[in-house]
């Protein structure tokens, strides 16, 4: 069988044959499924399938602010080390980058992921 160009097995034996000759590629998308659990990637995205409805409505309300791509792309610049971020600030440094309010409702954003995060992994827990 055929299924959009790719060869699908029919019956046991076929099976058998396929995942032998595909051992490779078997065993690298193992490991990807383990890096990716161990990571915790695969319990988040389960989370925001899990609750995609309330992701879809966050997302339009930070795509009707404009903020979503904006933010997107600084989290991609701190990560792509293209933004330096001082790894040791003084808590001096805290209280006075606190003044500012573009960090107190960055901070109230990060609060209310990781208490929705919190929230997802309770309930995968239980």
């Amino acid at each position: 069988m055929e299924e959009g160009g790719v060869q699908t097995p029919g019956g046991v034996e076929e099976v058998l044959d396929q995942l032998i000759q595909n051992q490779e590629v078997i065993r690298d998308v193992v490991k990807l499924l383990v890096l990716l659990h161990r990571s915790g990637l695969i319990p988040f995205l389960v989370g925001i399938l899990e609750r995609r409805d309330e992701v879809l409505e966050f997302l339009s309300q930070e795509t009707s602010r404009g903020n979503l791509l904006g933010n997107l792309m600084g989290i991609y610049s701190v990560l792509n080390g293209d933004i330096r971020v001082n790894s040791t600030p003084t808590l001096s440094e805290l209280i006075a980058e606190l003044r500012d309010p573009a960090v107190r409702r960055g901070l109230m954003k990060v609060i209310k992921m990781l208490r929705w995060f919190g929230g997802t992994a309770e309930e995968g827990e239980s």
